[in-house]
């Protein structure tokens, strides 16, 4: 995603000025907490922060690479290691906005041990995707997605046929829907 919009310099990518945005944002933060600022006036930038963390990441999933510059990303990944530990407009312990800026920072850095993790999590979350979703079925190769909705896989088409006519709750025809980005 590029704009030609003044703020963008030129058709800058949008994930770029965006983790500029944050890297910004963390100056003055800090700033406000070295001079002892109010927790209400850090509490002001938290929402937005925490927007713009979950669609950096979703930006630099979606591209399946990473946009930022070295520079860009070595400073942004330190900002979020610290945000990650404790967030300094937010006084809860675990909160979200802590959980988001730990995956933002394993997604730049995908060497990261916790984002294999994570991604391992989320393989197993989503059934039906290393092998046949037909419950029966455990072939893991050959695989076919659904091209209505693209979140399952068959082995073969019989398999298709049958899990969808299948009238269970686990049945494909409740749930497939087309996928349209």
């Amino acid at each position: 995603m590029a704009s030609d919009h003044p703020a963008a310099e030129g058709g800058q990518h949008l994930a770029s000025v965006m983790a500029e945005r944050l890297i910004n944002v963390a100056s003055t933060l800090k700033n406000l907490k070295k001079n002892q600022a109010p927790f209400e006036e850090l509490q002001k930038y938290g929402v937005g922060i925490a927007r713009t963390l979950t669609t950096l990441t979703m930006l630099i999933i979606a591209t399946k690479r990473n946009p930022l510059s070295a520079t860009t990303s070595s400073t942004l990944t330190g900002i979020l290691r610290t945000w990650s530990a404790r967030t300094p407009w937010d006084l809860e312990p675990n909160n979200s906005d802590m959980r988001s800026s730990h995956i933002l920072s394993d997604v730049l850095n995908p060497d990261s041990v916790s984002l294999q993790a994570l991604v391992r999590e989320r393989r197993r979350a989503l059934k039906g995707r290393g092998s046949c979703a037909l419950p029966s079925c455990q072939i893991e190769e050959g695989l076919k997605t659904c091209q209505r909705c693209k979140t399952v896989v068959y082995c073969c088409p019989e398999h298709q046929r049958s899990h969808w006519k299948a009238r269970t709750e686990d049945g494909h025809k409740r749930r497939c829907f087309e996928t349209v980005y």
